[in-house]
């Protein structure tokens, strides 16, 4: 809620104290956060037929997972914190035995794709909405089988496989134009799958039958409007035989599967960029070398899938500083979380925050189960700041954030106008950043310091050019409601790993009395002073 005072009749506030990691980023790194935040989901099963669920897919914002679970005969279901599993149905009335699986979702689990069964035809590529199931349609000639098995955030492009006269096609999906073929590569037999699709629908990565494979194996693909199917090779070694699992969100990172020298004729996981060409990850310690990338972060900086230790197949995570890392392991190492009875075999969804990870391994019941895991913490992103320990501001005006976890975070006190940002004299700021999704009546700020005052728009990022002892933030108007819990976040960095300051509220600019606080670095909207 927005007060409709003016911004000269509010005043802002906040005062803090916080235990931060140095010199933080925007964008935390997945691995860390903190045990605290961790949350592991057991997805559960449908009702009917036996015990299991599986993981195929997570929508990009983690919000979402889908895969099939065995209700009469294995049948897609979505899954979500707040719904729990939730079965899809196929194209048949709701009395029979639905079958189907469910490969990925868009953001909120708006559009999911995957196949469900058609009576006299088969399983057929298809997606739901909140208007129902809708088949896909199919390619010239062939059967009328096959599958989505991607689609971007907006639900406008979907990727999969279908049926044509000479064999299996990936295809490209939209609303306008409807399932068009994507080809095969030159030479080698004809089939060819999608499985991923960047952001904006423009890149698609899958796997055909090239000149290199031949008719018994397969080459990942990458595909672009201009380029076509380009072939990405295969790891040096062995056999010749690549699968393209998943696509950055840029298009640029493609992770999959391929054959190596250590792999043999097994599979190895790999990375893909056009830089670097097919680069291996590598395996978990123990064991024969059989590795799969199933998906990756949105900017392709975390890999996640399937690997072997000495104790069979296990899900992976793997990152440049860290490498290949049994998720087992790094669960209750680092996020605290028990998951003893568990054997976590795969890892196939990852959100492009990398906070958010989906996939499936047996239960301490011993039964094949879907799982989803929520690394989020307060802080880590704009609308899921820290707030206030305290309820209500302290005589002094100001607001209490203590023992927050490190690295950087949003921080977002009930506020009006301004505040005063001060350490206590053991540490500085180093860098902030504002909110992009605050409303702002002329976009943009203004920061006064010992430095000067520059002035920055809504959603930006500044790095003082030596670090501050303090700053205020100036002029956000109109004024929020105090009440409002997602007023203003603000992401803050220090140069030391653990921090105290005070965010308090100040007066219009005229009516600033700052004594006795040395170097302070004031930050408000323009107001027709310096710049």
């Amino acid at each position: 809620m927005f007060s409709n005072c003016s911004s000269r009749d509010r005043l802002g506030v906040a005062a803090v104290l916080i235990r931060l990691g140095m010199f933080a980023v925007c964008g935390v790194l997945l691995l860390a956060a903190t045990a605290e935040a961790a949350v592991f989901y057991p997805v559960g099963d449908l009702p009917g037929g036996g015990f299991e669920s599986r993981t195929y897919g997570l929508s990009p914002d983690g919000s979402t997972a889908v895969g099939y679970s065995e209700s009469h005969y294995d049948e897609a279901f979505s899954w979500q914190a707040s719904t729990g599993i939730v079965p899809l149905g196929d194209f048949r009335p709701a009395a029979t035995a639905p079958r189907g699986e469910a490969w990925d979702a868009s953001n909120g689990g708006s559009v999911i794709v995957g196949m469900a069964w058609q009576d006299l035809i088969g399983t057929v590529p298809c997606r739901w909405t909140a208007g129902g199931i809708e088949p896909l349609g199919d390619l010239v000639g062939g059967s009328t089988s096959g599958k989505g098995m991607g689609v971007t955030g907006d639900g406008s492009v979907i990727v999969g496989y279908s049926s044509a006269t000479l064999g299996n096609e990936a295809f490209r999906w939209t609303q306008a134009g409807g399932m068009v073929s994507l080809g095969d590569l030159d030479g080698g037999g004809h089939s060819s799958s999608a499985t991923d699709v960047s952001a904006d629908g423009s890149v698609v990565v899958g796997s055909g039958r090239s000149t290199l494979s031949g008719t018994n194996f397969l080459e990942a693909f990458r595909w672009t409007e201009a380029g076509g199917m380009v072939g990405l090779g295969d790891l040096p070694g062995s056999i010749f035989n690549s699968m393209a699992w998943a696509v950055s969100a840029d298009g640029n990172v493609v992770v999959g599967q391929g054959t190596s020298t250590a792999s043999a004729q097994y599979k190895e996981a790999f990375r893909w960029t056009a830089g670097t060409g097919m680069q291996p990850l590598g395996d978990l310690v123990g064991g024969n070398t059989y590795s799969i990338a199933y998906d990756c972060s949105g900017d392709g900086s975390i890999v996640v899938g399937s690997g072997t230790s000495a104790l069979g197949t296990r899900a992976f995570i793997w990152d440049a500083v860290n490498g290949m890392r049994e998720l087992s392991v790094v669960l209750t190492n680092d996020y605290g979380i028990d998951v003893s009875g568990w054997k976590l075999y795969e890892v196939r969804g990852i959100s492009d925050n990398g906070k958010v990870i989906a996939g499936y391994g047996q239960n301490p019941s011993f039964k094949s189960e879907a799982w989803v895991v929520d690394l989020s913490a307060p802080g880590d992103a704009e609308d899921n700041p820290v707030l206030p320990d305290n309820t209500v501001p302290e005589p002094d005006g100001s607001w209490v954030f203590d023992a927050v976890p490190g690295t950087g975070c949003w921080f977002d006190p009930p506020m009006a106008d301004g505040f005063a940002f001060e350490t206590d004299g053991n540490s500085n700021f180093v860098s902030l950043q504002l909110p992009a999704g605050v409303p702002d009546n002329d976009g943009q700020y203004e920061i006064v310091s010992v430095h000067g005052s520059i002035i920055l728009p809504v959603g930006s990022t500044h790095i003082f050019s030596s670090p501050v002892l303090s700053f205020t933030i100036w002029g956000i108007d109109p004024p929020v409601d105090e009440t409002d819990p997602l007023a203003f976040p603000t992401y803050l960095t220090f140069d030391q790993q653990t921090v105290s300051f005070t965010m308090t509220p100040v007066p219009e600019p005229g009516a600033l009395i700052l004594l006795g606080m040395g170097a302070v670095a004031l930050l408000r909207r323009k107001r027709g002073y310096g710049g």
